[in-house]
């Protein structure tokens, strides 16, 4: 699933990437409030979750690692 997450930062960042899942993505500049909305969009659609809006906050959203927990809760709820 990390694989999958780092390849969807990938397609929405203008950066270079290094696969590192515990990279802070905001403090090293590849996620910002614009790209944010995009990997839901992204994640919504390649893991067919829905992200409630209480569940979009930075916390859980700086590297892909934390995302990769957060898409992971969300299939165990389907």
């Amino acid at each position: 699933m990390e694989k999958k997450i780092f390849e969807i930062i990938c397609e929405i960042s203008d950066k270079d990437l290094v696969e590192k899942y515990d990279m802070d993505l905001f403090e090293n500049g590849i996620l910002d409030s614009f790209a944010i909305v995009q990997l839901i969009s992204l994640l919504e659609e390649n893991f067919n979750i829905e992200i409630d809006p209480e569940d979009i906050v930075p916390e859980k959203f700086s590297t892909i690692s934390e995302i990769s927990r957060l898409v992971t809760d969300y299939e165990e709820k389907q």
